[in-house]
């Protein structure tokens, strides 16, 4: 570490003593033997250094927004987390509002300048100077481009990321002291908390990062006509700017019906099915969809903000999720379970039968109420409540996945107390359930999965190959027209599927198509005559080959 670097530590330290301190946490200090970095008054002012059995939540909070910076992201970045932390705290830490005075207009020409390589008159017709925003990593301003398009910029703080990792080589070095001092407290793994955080704060710290987040999910709703997602301007955007364009709407963090005239049913209702879609087809969502990240537009159309933190379901995990979010919509205590074992949340070797008991003893007292009195968020604290009784291990996009779901259905019931949030993901989950029973999905999947298999079965005889003459001290003579026989033995099984597979589909539309028409049509037939073809030109392939053995 450079002798600058650790002045700045040792700076930065003595304010966080000192923020603690006149939060009442000056126990702490003494435990964690920080007491010498506290002024000599605070230092002698041990009748302050009050004890709290149970520290509380509100003291923590007011502390890190006195703190700011790399704190106040953290404890947002907690308050998405409640599977880490106890539930109060959580709850407490959505409080923190990421407010900070804005930096002068000088330092903004000068960054966007440099980034961009031309005189700011050069590059827009007008560039406001008072921000509409600034937070602690950047602040927003109101611009025009040359073409008279209006769009926002978002000017990252001059020396923001020197700041964030002093902060967080501190709170890396206060949760090995606290790991040390407090045993009990291991089991929050504050270190593994600061290892994610760094990972979410070095992409909040790279525009270029949300650029491409933005990109993807206009990409994914081009064609709604109701949802809208700001567009990047790509030559006026890098890793400290980005060019965005305007949206023109209100938040609804400051909705009011009267003076803003729109439909709450409708927009309700727009805003919660494309959060159903992000995470259950998209399997990228908005991690934060909280009032003040999602606009209302004329005609009931909704815009999300912010994108810097996303959520992603890996595509082998999305029929799984899909899986316990139709468990939950059809109280199928067992599918649940099941659906965790697969996600990989609960350990295999659990004891699946109790957890399923206590599943539908959680559970269950929510089934038995009507749609509209459901609370997902009281649902998502259960289920994590239980999952720290079992030591499951959730998946961190799959937590951020239910806070979203939670931080949804708080939005909706704030603009539509009447909408019925879970009557929502319980008709989708019967959509999802009649599309993944159809023909044309399941022969799709069907299909998708044959090529896989068969890639992975071309790949035998070359690895068998090479596994063999791998073998230290051993020597083994393969021959090439063998390995051509089983490669050719292994092509004519795969096709035999397929054609197999295609008979099925077949047979089964015509059959569809019969029982659906009041008399048969002739796409029946031709299908039946199709596949008997099929199957004849099959069964006299098995057979010739069973004459040549």
């Amino acid at each position: 570490m450079s002798f600058k670097q650790a002045f700045k530590d040792v700076n930065r330290l003595r304010q966080i003593a000192d923020v603690l301190f006149r939060k009442e946490f000056g126990f702490v200090l003494e435990k964690l033997d920080l007491k010498h970095h506290l002024s000599l008054k605070h230092r002698v002012q041990r009748s302050e250094f009050k004890k709290y059995n149970h520290v509380p939540p509100v003291k923590v909070r007011e502390a890190m927004e006195e703190l700011g910076g790399a704190f106040v992201k953290l404890g947002q970045l907690l308050s998405l987390r409640p599977d880490l932390i106890p539930r109060e705290y959580a709850e407490e830490f959505e409080k923190l509002q990421d407010a900070m005075p804005g930096f002068e207009f000088a330092k903004v020409k000068a960054i966007v300048e440099k980034e961009l390589g031309h005189p700011l008159h050069d590059l827009f017709l007008k560039f406001e100077t008072e921000p509409l925003a600034a937070a602690s990593i950047g602040q927003v301003h109101k611009a025009w481009l040359k073409n008279g398009k209006k769009v926002v910029v978002k000017v990252k703080r001059p020396g923001i990321e020197d700041v964030f990792m002093t902060d967080i080589d501190l709170l890396r070095h206060l949760a090995h002291l606290l790991e040390n001092k407090y045993p009990a407290i291991k089991d929050y793994d504050f270190k593994g908390i600061i290892d994610q955080f760094e990972e979410y704060t070095k992409d909040e710290l790279d525009y270029q990062i949300e650029a491409h987040n933005l990109d993807i999910f206009c990409q994914h709703f081009r064609r709604d006509i109701k949802v809208k997602i700001p567009q990047v301007h790509h030559d006026f955007t890098t890793k400290n700017v980005l060019t965005l364009e305007f949206i023109d709407g209100f938040k609804l963090s400051s909705l009011k019906p009267k003076e803003n005239p729109f439909d709450r049913r409708i927009v309700t209702t727009v805003f919660v099915h494309s959060i159903i879609k992000q995470v259950l087809e998209h399997g990228l969502f908005h991690a934060d969809p909280h009032p003040g990240n999602v606009l209302v537009l004329r005609d009931n159309k909704i815009a999300f903000l912010d994108f810097g933190i996303v959520g992603k379901i890996r595509n082998d995990l999305k029929p799984k999720v899909q899986n316990i979010f139709v468990a939950l919509s059809l109280a199928d205590r067992d599918l649940l379970a099941d659906a965790f074992i697969d996600v990989g949340i609960v350990g295999r070797y659990a004891d699946t039968e109790q957890l399923k008991k206590d599943l539908s003893k959680h559970l269950g007292q929510y089934y038995d109420l009507s749609l509209r009195d459901l609370d997902m968020k009281e649902i998502f604290f259960d289920v994590l409540d239980l999952a720290r009784t079992y030591k499951m291990k959730f998946p961190p996009d799959f937590v951020l996945l239910l806070k979203a779901m939670a931080t949804a259905e708080g939005l909706a019931k704030k603009v539509c107390p009447e909408f019925k949030y879970v009557e929502s993901w319980k008709q989708y989950a019967k959509t999802l359930m009649k599309k993944e029973m159809g023909v044309s999905y399941t022969f799709e999947n069907f299909k998708r999965s044959l090529f896989q298999m068969r890639t992975v079965l071309n790949d035998v005889p070359g690895s068998f190959r090479k596994l063999l003459i791998g073998r230290n001290n051993l020597k083994v003579d393969v021959n090439d027209l063998d390995i051509a026989k089983f490669t050719y033995r292994i092509d004519t099984a795969i096709n035999r599927i397929a054609f197999g597979v295609i008979i099925g589909a077949l047979l089964v539309s015509a059959a569809f198509i019969a029982v659906n028409s009041q008399e048969i049509s002739v796409l029946v037939w031709v299908y039946l005559g199709v596949a008997v073809i099929l199957g004849l030109i099959l069964i006299k392939s098995i057979n010739r080959e069973k004459g040549g053995v």
